[in-house]
C-alpha cells in the first residue's frame, strides 16, 4: 500500500492545480466587470493613486463612438509611429479620463487608421473612453475646421476633451485645415 502513496500525492498535486486554474477563470469575468465599474453616487472613490507618466506608445484608452460602430485605440505620442497605429494622446495634456479645471486632454486622430470615421462625429453625440481611470461618457459640444496652427485651450471649469483630425478627411496629401471636436463629460 505504500507503493501507492506517492500516485495519490501527485493525482492530489493535479487536481489542486486544476481546481486553482478553474477558480482564476471564473474569477477573470468579474475582475473584468469591477475594473470598467463606476462607483455608486453612495461610494466614495477614494483617493487617486497617481499614475506614471506613460511612455511612448503605450496604450492609454480606447474611443468608442457607438451610432459609427466606432472602437479604436488610443496611444501615448503624437508622432508619425504613434499616429500609424492609432489615435495619439498629445503628451503634457491630462490623460484621458483624468481631464478637468484647467487640465484639458488632446487627442489627435489620424485619418489613416480606423478613427477616421471620427470626422463624422455631431454635435450632441454620445462618446465614451475607457481609461485607467474607469469608463468615462462625453457630449460633443462644439465641432469646428480651423487652420493647422490655430488650435487652442482656453481653461474650463468643466472636463474636456479635445479631438483633432486632418480635414477634409479624403484630402489628397496633406489635409489644408483640421476638424476639432470638443467633448464634456456628460
Amino acid at each position: 500500500m505504500t507503493t501507492h502513496r506517492p500516485c495519490f500525492q501527485r493525482l492530489a498535486h493535479i487536481l489542486s492545480a486544476v481546481g486553482i486554474a478553474f477558480s482564476l477563470l471564473a474569477a477573470a469575468p468579474v475582475a473584468e466587470a469591477l475594473r470598467g465599474a463606476e462607483p455608486g453616487p453612495n461610494v466614495s472613490a477614494g483617493p487617486r493613486v497617481p499614475l506614471g507618466s506613460p511612455s511612448a506608445g503605450d496604450l492609454v484608452a480606447r474611443i468608442a463612438v457607438p451610432r459609427l460602430a466606432l472602437d479604436a485605440p488610443v496611444y501615448e505620442g503624437v508622432d508619425s509611429l504613434t499616429l500609424a497605429h492609432g489615435a495619439g494622446h498629445l503628451p503634457g495634456t491630462a490623460l484621458p479620463g483624468e481631464e478637468g479645471g484647467t487640465n484639458h486632454t488632446v487627442v489627435a486622430v489620424p485619418r489613416d487608421t480606423a478613427a477616421a470615421g471620427i470626422s463624422q462625429v455631431r454635435v450632441g453625440e454620445a462618446i465614451t473612453m475607457r481609461t485607467p481611470f474607469g469608463l468615462r461618457s462625453y457630449r460633443v459640444t462644439a465641432r469646428r475646421i480651423l487652420a493647422p496652427d490655430a488650435l487652442e485651450m482656453s481653461p474650463t471649469r468643466r472636463p474636456r476633451v479635445t479631438l483633432v483630425t486632418p480635414y477634409p478627411a479624403d484630402a489628397v496629401g496633406p489635409a489644408p485645415m483640421r476638424l476639432a471636436l470638443v467633448l464634456e463629460r456628460a
